[in-house]
């Protein structure tokens, strides 16, 4: 599981709220949703995805409308977590959410939907659940999660249907991530294995409609606890699959690719890169890699970097405010790691991205951080609620990246935005912040950099 940093949220003084509004002068923020942690879910985890009409989708951690469950191993409102579509009013109204799913936990379909949704041509959307379904587990709360898919109704209003298409066993437990695509209609993800470490699993879908999903194991994958995958865009049979691992027991965590050389050929996993933590490298990657058309990959690490103290993970021990990376190949099969840029945690810069970057037209890269930034929240002794930023390439070649904060949220608005943003066409970015709100549960966000 992420590890999710514990918020504190002082009052909100008239000089930070002055502060807050000077520096968003420019990019328009807005608070779409508030979660309450009743029916409606509670904690936002996923990246959000676009639907049909200007809808957003998303799925929440906790909360929902089975208030007799408990999914979560820390606690919080009852309720095994919500997969929800969120509307946009006409000429300005208010957004409307609604609940599409409510997971039950185990015996069930599954809980605690900890990663974001996928979806393809259908307009159908996939997800996994960290616990529940119907294969009992060993650990917390019973089940060892599940892959789901939610079918959108043939008339508008009608219930959306969802099937459980796989019950995870120890043969990939507790997934955590969202799944990736391939253009084949295969399914990725990770889970862990009941022989220790993790595993690659692809669900190859059915060959006629109604029928059942095939689950294979490819490939073990690196000690590293996998954090998200990536499909490469220039295997023309989605035979390349890059992710990061969170590294454990003293390791800064890797970037590892899964391939195969020819459909219906073995699976192999090398090693791309191995994060340092020395010399202002990265430690302890949480989240998705993005490929880009050239082949070359770009990340966030959760720490290293710029070793600020306040950003020390304690009792773990990992130290730095964490970076922005970027993965090149070359012709002879290296692979060469610059950090393009260390958040420092300090006047007002964020601190500990959780989430993945996203990449504009412009070649510019969007992200979050769960801490740092300008509000009033603290973790350990850092101050900050979290931001969004914008990273700007270089005009030339060999120069520096350059980093602005788009948005420090103060609490009210969100805190920890720990998800990869959804960039829309036309510029706009759209977000959850994990915690607090006008109620505590998270938020889902709206900014126009």
């Amino acid at each position: 599981m992420k590890f999710r940093y514990p918020i504190v949220t002082a009052a909100l003084g008239a000089s930070v709220l002055a502060h807050h509004a000077a520096a968003q002068a420019r990019p328009k923020f807005t608070t779409l949703y508030n979660f309450t942690g009743g029916s409606d879910g509670a904690w936002p985890g996923g990246a959000l995805v676009a639907g049909q009409n200007g809808a957003l989708y998303g799925t929440a951690q906790g909360g929902g409308s089975n208030p007799t469950v408990q999914c979560n191993p820390f606690g919080g409102p009852p309720g095994c977590g919500t997969v929800f579509q969120l509307t946009p009013g006409e000429e300005g109204a208010p957004w409307t959410l609604a609940v599409i799913h409510s997971f039950a936990g185990y015996p069930g379909d599954g809980g605690a939907p900890e990663g974001g949704l996928t979806t393809n041509e259908t307009g159908a959307f996939y997800g996994t659940t960290m616990v529940g379904g119907d294969v009992s587990c060993p650990g917390i709360f019973g089940g060892c999660g599940a892959v789901f898919e939610l079918t959108p109704p043939a008339e508008p209003g009608a219930p959306w249907t969802e099937t459980v298409i796989h019950n995870m066993t120890d043969w990939g437990y507790h997934p955590e991530t969202s799944l990736a695509a391939g253009r084949d209609g295969v399914l990725y993800g990770t889970g862990a294995a009941g022989t220790g470490g993790w595993l690659l699993f692809g669900l190859e879908p059915p060959p006629s409609p109604g029928g059942a999903w095939t689950f294979k194991v490819l490939v073990y994958l690196l000690p590293d606890a996998p954090a998200g995958l990536a499909v490469s865009r220039q295997a023309s049979d989605n035979a390349v699959i890059y992710g990061a691992g969170a590294g454990f027991d003293g390791a800064a965590g890797s970037v590892f690719e899964a391939a195969r050389m020819a459909p219906g050929e073995r699976w192999t996993v090398g090693n791309l890169y191995s994060f340092t933590g020395q010399n202002g490298d990265g430690t302890f990657p949480v989240a998705a890699l993005i490929v880009t058309a050239s082949g070359a990959l770009y990340g966030t690490t959760n720490h290293g970097g710029y070793d600020n103290p306040l950003c020390t993970a304690l009792p773990i021990g990992w130290t730095g405010c964490g970076t922005v990376f970027e993965l090149v190949p070359s012709p002879g099969g290296a692979w060469t790691e610059s950090v393009l840029y260390s958040f420092t945690g300090q006047n007002g810069d964020g601190a500990l991205p959780m989430a993945g970057l996203v990449e504009g037209q412009d070649g510019a890269l969007y992200g979050t951080t769960a801490a740092g930034g300008s509000g009033p929240c603290f973790f350990n002794s850092l101050q900050g609620c979290g931001t969004v930023f914008k990273l700007t390439p270089p005009a030339v070649t060999g120069g520096a990246w350059t980093e602005a904060v788009l948005h420090s949220f103060v609490g009210t608005d969100g805190a920890q935005p720990s998800s990869t943003l959804l960039l829309e066409k036309n510029g706009v970015l759209y977000g959850t912040a994990y915690n607090a709100g006008a109620v505590g549960y998270g938020t889902v966000f709206e900014l126009t950099p």
